[in-house]
């Protein structure tokens, strides 16, 4: 299991833990990778309760959830080759109940809770190494063919500022993609924003603030390019970071303020807003017309965006949530 969206890893964690009896195997050993996003009780048993249609169990369309997670977990104890991979769990209660009770395959956890020894052991999760931290950056920022040995010098020393953070990384080569700026023209700014970091006074660890700093220059730039994007983004840090409908932005669009009203109801300025997201690698886009997905963030937000929240987002939110109600803000 690994912990914490914030700074290191993939998924932005700094601790894995995982399930007695996980080896050292890949994606190709398994017959059955499945995620479950477990940040909600809700959530946690709708995705696990979904394993009933790729294991083409006969419970698939039952009405009781009790009964199909329980055909799921005596699937899953009469059969080899799967992973399951909770993704965000709170507390080892949340996660215990669906444990698979033989060890026929594997259980990868992830979480902010450090406290999960009694059920799984703990892996931690170092940052990149230098070598790969400029390779990612070369890589996700276009660069990769066309640098020179001083683009790759300042690419070095920008992963070395950055702390070696993958999420930061990420961050940064989006920006140097999509505005066209150097190494070395980021490396500045971010040492500017850091400086102005340290002045306010936050109380923050080295890689919240190192992330807040990248999120900052990307944040900074959405704004300029599109204000329908930053109030989106800013209406985002109100919700779980994945599986926000746009159907539900548009039932409650005249409660939202202009631009963002205006473009959850029309179509291009509403792939002008998210496209400005993506850009930035700040949030990514489903097309799924069956469960209205329309954004999914790439992480949860920093740990000091409250400083983004406005009391008029909180009193979107509640209307929304009066709107409709069942979608659970």
């Amino acid at each position: 299991m690994c912990s914490e969206y914030g700074a290191v890893g993939a998924l932005a964690s700094v601790r894995c833990f995982h399930y007695p009896h996980f080896s050292d195997t890949t994606q190709s050993d398994y017959n059955l990778v499945w995620w479950i996003r477990s940040e909600e009780p809700a959530t946690l048993a709708s995705d696990y309760a979904a394993l009933a249609v790729p294991l083409n169990l006969p419970e698939e369309g039952a009405q009781d959830q009790t009964a199909i997670t329980s055909a799921v977990t005596r699937a899953l104890a009469a059969r080899t080759g799967w992973l399951l991979i909770f993704d965000n769990a709170e507390n080892p209660g949340q996660i215990e109940p669906y444990l698979p009770q033989t060890a026929s395959g594997h259980v990868l956890i992830t979480s902010r809770n450090q406290a999960f020894g009694g059920i799984a052991s703990g892996l931690q999760v170092e940052e990149l190494p230098p070598d790969e931290s400029v390779e990612l950056l070369l890589k996700r920022s276009g660069r990769e063919k066309t640098a020179t040995p001083a683009d790759r010098a300042d690419a070095a020393r920008l992963a070395e500022e950055l702390g070696y953070l993958p999420l930061a990384l990420n961050q940064a080569a989006a920006y140097i993609e999509a505005t066209g700026a150097t190494f070395g023209n980021y490396l500045n700014l971010f040492k500017s924003k850091q400086k102005d970091r340290l002045a306010d006074g936050r109380n923050l660890r080295q890689d919240e603030r190192t992330i807040a700093g990248t999120w900052d220059l990307s944040i900074q730039k959405v704004e300029k390019e599109s204000p329908a994007a930053l109030q989106l983004l800013n209406l985002c840090a109100f919700f779980a970071p994945d599986d926000i409908p746009r159907a539900m932005l548009q039932a409650g669009a005249e409660h939202l303020p202009k631009p963002l009203s205006q473009a959850v109801a029309d179509e291009s300025q509403w792939y002008d807003a998210t496209a400005a997201l993506r850009r930035y690698s700040l949030a990514e886009v489903s097309a799924d017309a069956e469960t209205g997905r329309g954004l999914a963030l790439v992480a949860n937000l920093p740990a000091d965006w409250g400083a983004y929240r406005t009391p008029a987002g909180k009193v979107v939110c509640f209307t929304l949530a009066l709107q409709d109600p069942h979608h659970g803000l």
